[in-house]
């Protein structure tokens, strides 16, 4: 006799995770009865192939099962389910939360018709939280629970699942686990229960076997935070080994060993001619080392080229403004998010083709304080406001880790602030690494310091240790202040 004969399962599910779950019970002797609408059914009955006017895809979902046709807001429908549920052993459905509460249909209603009753939820979301009543789809799902991430760590870009990977392992294989361990207790106690199978959450643990610190920070992830990296995960974003760089005879930088955590500010600092910005050259690539090696998100780029860097996550600035005068603050920006669109050399493309891109353009430039300048030629802004334009088309490149080349360089007293401040708000979610010779600035901002002098590393830590340390003092000549 089949382990589960006499098991009478409920069905509420549509498309895959419940559906995907249900017919495992049927195959071991339950009998499931599918509650679909009266109108047109389940969805998936459309889905293609379609042989001999029925979907390969539904017949798969639903082998062995029962189907109703109910409408749940009819009184006289509701009265040929009840004594279906009121003997069933188990209910699944797919609502989002507070959905079967509406229909009269919760757990707390049901449970006092049928005590036994093994009834499981499978929502998107989590039952509570700011997204528990939003809907959820598989690509959603797989990037929140960080499955994602899990294939970006050494190309820097996820790749896609070919199949619904977040419905098969997030959906089906819990809510048949559950279930049955549920049924396990329910043999004891003579009780049924209420089974949470939220989807995200479940793929966060699945996801969690190819990466043990995944949300271990307790906030959402970022990309390639859970990524696979040769030689294991690692807090660091960015580090060089021996990085060199000769000049005909003249070691310009020699032997730097850089390591930046991610999510933090990292400044780079020391007097005229320490190799800082020829550092920041080898770095995003303007340079080639002559000796050493540079790891991006544990890939080895020494010899990446600069526009795979940036297309890898990696941006920089400039000490000089780089913009283009004689666009628009808007044209400006969206010139550096043309880059997503593939369209490099559609050169007969109307210019209304790239109107999509003012929703996303607007939100960066009202995000640096530009808005009034919209339309206004970057050529006309003060010195300030062009550094704060630039601070925007570098973020419409998403980057991971951005670089600042003497951010404040340039800037009057007033603009310090305000582009200060910007900076502090780009690092939420992302890494900073500066070259910044305004020491008030660099010890407001930065987690970590690093010196150089000569082209080698003096001293680093923090703006309290760095700036006490004797050699650091000596090279500045009194300049560094507690």
């Amino acid at each position: 006799m089949p382990p589960l004969t006499d098991f009478l399962v409920i069905d509420f599910s549509t498309l895959l995770p419940g559906p995907l779950a249900s017919p495992r019970r049927a195959e071991v002797g339950a009998q499931v009865i599918k509650i679909e609408r009266p109108d047109d059914g389940d969805a998936m009955r459309t889905y293609k192939p379609i042989v001999d006017g029925e979907s390969l895809l539904f017949a798969m979902l639903n082998r062995g099962k029962q189907s109703m046709a109910v409408d749940l807001k009819s009184p006289a429908d509701m009265e040929v389910l009840w004594p279906l549920i009121e003997k069933a052993d188990a209910l699944i459905e797919e609502f989002r939360p507070g959905g079967m509460d509406r229909l009269g249909l919760g757990y707390d209603v049901l449970a006092k018709r049928n005590p036994r009753l093994l009834y499981c939820s499978i929502p998107g979301w989590d039952q509570t939280g700011p997204k528990a009543g939003k809907g959820n789809r598989d690509l959603n799902f797989v990037a929140e629970a960080g499955l994602l991430g899990l294939s970006a760590g050494n190309y820097g870009v996820p790749a896609l699942p070919v199949f619904l990977a977040g419905d098969i392992a997030g959906g089906a294989p819990p809510v048949v686990i559950n279930i049955l361990l549920a049924l396990r207790q329910r043999d004891g106690t003579g009780r049924g229960m209420y089974i949470d199978g939220a989807m995200t959450n479940r793929g966060s643990r699945r996801s969690s076997s190819g990466s043990n610190n995944i949300n271990s920070r307790g906030r959402t992830m970022e990309r390639n935070e859970a990524g696979v990296k040769p030689g294991g995960v690692d807090d660091h974003i960015l580090q060089t080994r021996g990085l060199t760089m000769e000049f005909h005879g003249f070691v310009a930088v020699r032997n730097v060993d850089l390591n930046v955590r991610r999510h933090t500010i990292h400044a780079l600092i020391g007097p005229n001619g320490a190799g800082k910005t020829t550092c920041f050259n080898l770095l995003t690539k303007f340079l080639t080392p002559t000796g050493g090696s540079i790891v991006f998100n544990g890939r080895d780029v020494t010899r990446t080229g600069p526009a795979a860097m940036a297309r890898l996550g990696m941006v920089r600035s400039f000490q000089i403004s780089s913009i283009f005068p004689h666009l628009t603050v808007i044209e400006n920006v969206r010139m550096a998010l043309q880059r997503k669109l593939g369209t490099s050399f559609h050169f007969w493309k109307p210019k209304r083709s790239l109107y999509p891109l003012h929703v996303r353009a607007d939100e960066l430039i009202e995000w640096v304080g530009l808005e009034t300048y919209r339309d206004t030629l970057a050529g006309d802004l003060s010195y300030g406001r062009k550094r704060v334009l630039e601070l925007a088309t570098t973020l419409a490149l998403d980057p991971e880790l951005l670089l600042l080349d003497e951010p404040m360089a340039g800037l009057g007293h007033e603009d310090i602030g305000r582009v200060a401040e910007l900076v502090r708000r780009v690092s939420e979610g992302r890494t900073v690494l500066m070259v910044e010779h305004n020491l008030d600035v660099v010890s407001d901002l930065s987690d970590t310091i690093t010196v150089l002098t000569r082209g080698s590393i003096l001293a680093e830590g923090d703006y309290a240790s760095v700036s006490q340390n004797p050699a650091v003092r000596e090279a500045y000549i009194g300049g560094v202040h507690a």
